[in-house]
């Protein structure tokens, strides 16, 4: 029995060294590593739901599709990746309820195929694993020409780029289709300006790839650069809050400090889509063209004149006009002052005054004495006589 737990115990320190030693490992020389080395042990999961159909997100989707009482978050990517995954474990809140776990490959990236192949490996890591939420640090390694059998596309061409765009699409598809969130995280300012162009240059596709298709880019590269927006090893600690060095000697990788604080960065955007998942936000109301859409399929009434979309038009027909006179018994005659508009308080008074005014026999005595308006002159704007015309 002691014997049996003294080999158990030495077996898991031995594991947790390797580990400890391929975080630590230089991108750039595992990038040397020969095709047939074989990958990292991929982490269990529960059994995944291989459904190869995904559900279209309704009106107030959220970026994370449903929530859950413990979220899966797999990292996925290169040497920088694992060094990610390490630092999310110690920032993650006791309350985060999330479980991270990892699948990186040392030297590994887009543009060496024959090295590691993602494009490969990543449908059965998916079928085998459930994922909810998968962050993706990968491309330190691709600032080189990329080898496609035995082609080869010089680094930043025109031909790389397009090959390269086309992988990520690959990529980000097979992410995508089983409703994963996705989270690509962008590459760190590097120390080498070379290599740091390079990055940059991949920062730039990748993003493009990304918002074309609805992923989220997290750009860590502000927070990793001084105030004149060039590479710094040095920063703000996230637990001690004090400024220290947070990049390696080797201007690529964090130290373990620098890889808790791009965590950090990290988890804020994955904690603000899982409150959102859970408190999704309403269905917005349908925009007026779509309204007028609904209206047009189901009111069979045309639209000019409608007070609403689906309330009735009243259409009265107009009564016709004739020139054939009026009988006077039919037409109750109003007295002047009612003609002249004048059966108000004082109105009289200002009839008497314009009937004093005028002269005797003329179409204003008529008017102020009789209440017979004269007759308007043909064709004049208050004319109305009906014409045969």
């Amino acid at each position: 029995m002691i014997l049996r737990r003294v080999v158990t115990a030495g077996l898991a320190l031995l594991g947790c060294a390797a580990v400890a030693l391929a975080g630590l490992a230089d991108p750039a020389q595992a990038q040397q590593e020969s095709a047939s080395q074989k990958p990292l042990a991929e982490p269990k999961f529960a059994p995944a739901n291989t459904s190869s159909t995904p559900e279209k997100p309704g009106a107030g989707a959220t970026y994370i599709p449903e929530p859950h009482d413990r979220y899966s978050v797999l990292v996925l990517g290169d040497a920088l990746a694992g060094g990610l995954w390490a630092g999310m474990g110690r920032a993650a809140k006791p309350d985060d309820r999330i479980q991270v776990e990892v699948r990186y490959r040392e030297g590994s990236g887009f543009a060496r195929a024959d090295l590691y192949d993602w494009l490969e490996a990543l449908p059965g890591i998916l079928d085998r694993n459930q994922v909810h939420a998968a962050v993706i640090l990968l491309g330190s390694n691709d600032g080189q020409d990329m080898r496609i059998g035995d082609q080869r596309l010089p680094f930043g061409s025109p031909e790389w780029k397009a090959k390269y765009q086309e992988v990520v699409d690959t990529f980000l598809a097979e992410l995508r289709k089983r409703s994963i969130a996705v989270y690509w995280v962008g590459l760190p300012p590097m120390a080498r300006p070379d290599y740091d162009q390079a990055m940059q240059q991949i920062n730039e596709l990748v993003k493009a790839r990304a918002d074309a298709v609805g992923v989220k880019f997290i750009d860590i590269r502000k927070n990793f650069t001084d105030e004149m927006g060039k590479y710094t090893e040095m920063g703000l600690d996230e637990e001690t809050r004090v400024y220290r060095r947070l990049r390696d000697r080797d201007g690529i990788r964090f130290l373990k400090r620098g890889n808790t604080k791009l965590a950090s960065i990290v988890l804020d955007v994955l904690r603000q889509d899982m409150k959102a998942a859970e408190n999704p936000p309403p269905a917005q109301a349908a925009a007026p063209a779509e309204q007028a859409k609904a209206a047009e399929l189901t009111n069979p009434l045309p639209f000019f004149g409608q007070p609403g979309l689906k309330e009735p038009i009243l259409i009265q027909p107009e009564m016709p006009r004739t020139n054939r006179p009026v009988t006077a018994a039919l037409v109750e005659k109003p007295n002047v002052a009612e003609a002249l508009k004048l059966d108000v308080k004082d109105g009289e008074e200002g009839l008497t005054a314009l009937q004093k005014s005028v002269s005797p026999g003329s179409p204003a005595a008529e008017l102020f004495f009789k209440g017979i308006a004269p007759q308007p002159k043909p064709g004049r704007t208050d004319d109305f006589a009906w014409t045969s015309e």
